[in-house]
């Protein structure tokens, strides 16, 4: 689990289960969200700087399962410059 490392960086936890958000709450450094119907890197992103959580321009770590809605798919890590995706 990533919030283990103890980073000063916060960890942005996106959900759709109130459950697993509960359980996330309880975890160091770890803000969880809901969020429902976000699929793409697009979407996340957009979601992100609406709540202030990243800046224009500024690159973040995304880690997910992909695609969301499929169980036993694969989890995915990538670095994201959002300057390609707009304001």
């Amino acid at each position: 689990m990533i919030s283990r490392l103890k980073s000063d960086a916060w960890i942005i936890a996106l959900c759709r289960n109130e459950s697993v958000l509960k359980g996330l709450s309880l975890s160091s450094g770890v803000h969880p969200v809901i969020l429902d119907g976000a699929s793409s890197d697009g979407d996340i992103i957009a979601y992100l700087r609406s709540r202030g959580f990243v800046r224009k321009n500024e690159a973040f770590i995304l880690v997910r399962r992909s695609p969301c809605d499929d169980l036993g798919t694969e989890n995915t890590m990538k670095i994201i410059d959002p300057s390609p995706y707009g304001q």
